[in-house]
């Protein structure tokens, strides 16, 4: 309420910092203050938050709060923290203030005056921007029904090819347009996109594309159909991926500007496809064409995950197949729930994508490992029946054979990775009869002399210590306790069994005292 009271004020009197510096109540004072309660998570009122959100981005378009960057960083990370949740209703911004903001930015960047938060120009400047692109994500789904028809006039006639102004606009045009009007409003757009993302083809453009295409196809699930352009985005994807053969698309001779990078919201090292393509299969995995495509794409590309190959094409599969598992399990825990997931696509999926996985688990290059551990584990949480017996066949014969070194370091590794999905009853009810046989499998992995396999086995055995009760405390009598029965009384099992009772713990407490440590 302090806040809502005189914010409004001071910004009114355009006062940043306040007369007093050493008892400041400007606009830094308060904007401050905010963001001390929303990261306290402090409850907020609905109708507050919409007369903050107001406030907020009416100090943000002003154009003379451009050259306060400070402040502007810090009211955009406020308004972003207040819109995070997608609870604010009854709200609606206009768009054009916030692109004229941006424009300003672009422009002229060397408007910064810092005061005392950061502690550069250079620096208060990059994070001013970097927030407000994380705020144009946000205030998307609160612009009119009529913005998506304004912003498609005003940017597809500015598109022209073989220009930096090119890159300006598409960065602008992906930030800004919502995809949430209905199918109308997409139709619009779509076709027209559809053709101009095949002007310009280094990897941070056809990210920016592919980004947008996996937005739309996230939000308009059976409203939006996108089949008469999967087989198009699917064969542009592997050419710039580069499997080695034939003449792979190495881009295009400009690569993106750096000067309009900032509007992407990517690193330029960290901008690829991968990741948005990942997430467009998974959101258009229910039609038939996106089925048909994605096992011709695992043909195409399954002899690139055997163990010995290796190539820079393993990192874009890798980010790949990582993709795939993390919004797969999204898609069916969360962004689905209470409307039911056809059980024949996860079938499709498992089936599809787990051979390729299981090969690529045993692969010499290390990101191609971490990418199957991370589809295991997610894709084992919510298919456990269809992947979990698979590898338990798997790794028992990789643990008891001494002469692959390296599939016994993978299998150790996943099993860390994916143990916790394993024991847990709720998901894998029959897991735990087969964890005594790869507890004793792993037992040898703890080596004084191979310290990252050494630590690979501990890490699963305190993961199992931790989750799952391998001394049974019935067997011992309760220990009464001085506190009373308050605090842990009579039956309380708080003293439990000496250690040397049980032969697995014996055999690990005991046998592997290692003096060095």
């Amino acid at each position: 309420s302090t806040v809502l009271r005189l914010l409004p004020k001071v910004i009114e009197k355009r006062d940043i910092c306040g007369r007093d510096y050493r008892h400041s109540r400007g606009v830094n004072y308060y904007l401050d203050l905010l963001k001390d309660y929303l990261i306290l998570k402090y409850p907020i009122p609905f109708d507050q938050k919409r007369q903050l959100a107001r406030i907020l981005y009416g100090f943000i378009t002003a154009k003379w709060a451009t050259q306060h960057t400070e402040c502007m960083a810090l009211a955009a990370y406020c308004l972003t923290k207040i819109l995070k949740k997608k609870d604010v209703t009854g709200l609606t911004l206009p768009w054009k203030p916030f692109y004229e903001t941006l424009l300003r930015y672009v422009d002229d960047p060397r408007k910064g005056k810092p005061n005392r938060v950061f502690n550069s120009p250079q620096q208060t400047l990059k994070i001013c921007c970097d927030r407000l692109v994380q705020l144009g994500k946000k205030l998307r789904m609160y612009y009119p029904k009529t913005a998506t028809k304004e912003i498609t006039e005003l940017f597809l006639p500015k598109l022209e090819p073989f220009t930096d102004e090119f890159s300006k606009h598409q960065a602008l045009l992906c930030l800004l347009l919502p995809v949430k009007h209905g199918k109308n409003n997409v139709e619009m757009w779509l076709p027209k996109l559809m053709e101009v993302s095949r002007w310009k083809s280094d990897k941070v453009s056809m990210a920016v594309w592919y980004k947008l295409w996996a937005r739309l196809a996230k939000h308009n699930i059976d409203v939006v159909d996108l089949s008469p352009y999967l087989p198009d985005l699917f064969s542009r994807y592997l050419q710039g991926i580069g499997l080695g053969r034939g003449n792979p698309n190495k881009g295009s001779e400009h690569g993106f500007p750096a000067r309009f990078m900032w509007l992407t919201g990517m690193h330029p090292a960290r901008a690829n496809v991968d990741e948005h393509m990942a997430k467009l299969i998974i959101f258009t995995i229910h039609l038939d064409k996106c089925q048909q495509l994605l096992s011709n794409l695992c043909q195409i590309t399954s002899t690139s995950f055997h163990p010995s190959n290796a190539g820079a094409h393993l990192r874009h599969l890798s980010v790949l197949l990582s993709g795939l598992g993390c919004y797969y399990a999204r898609r069916k825990q969360l962004f689905l729930q209470g409307k039911p997931y056809p059980e024949q696509i996860s079938k499709f999926f498992v089936a599809t994508l787990l051979p390729i996985a299981t090969m690529g688990m045993y692969s010499k290059a290390f990101q191609m490992v971490a990418a199957t551990q991370s589809f295991l584990r997610n894709v084992g949480s919510v298919n456990p029946d269809s992947v979990l017996p698979s590898l338990i066949d798997q790794w028992i014969p990789s643990l008891k054979n001494a002469t692959q070194s390296h599939r016994t370091m993978s299998a150790l590794s996943c099993l860390g990775w994916l143990g916790d999905t394993f024991v847990n009853r709720r998901i894998n009810p029959s897991g735990c009869t087969r964890l005594e046989d790869i507890l004793w499998l792993a037992l040898p992995g703890i080596d004084p002399v191979d310290l990252m396999k050494t630590g690979k086995t501990l890490m699963l055995y305190t993961l199992l210590f931790y989750t799952v009760p391998l001394i049974d405390a019935r067997e011992y009598k309760a220990v009464k306790s001085k506190k009373g029965k308050g605090e842990g009384g009579e039956g309380s099992a708080a003293a439990a069994a000496p250690p040397g009772k049980h032969p697995l713990t014996s055999e690990i407490l005991w046998n592997y005292r290692w003096p060095a440590l």
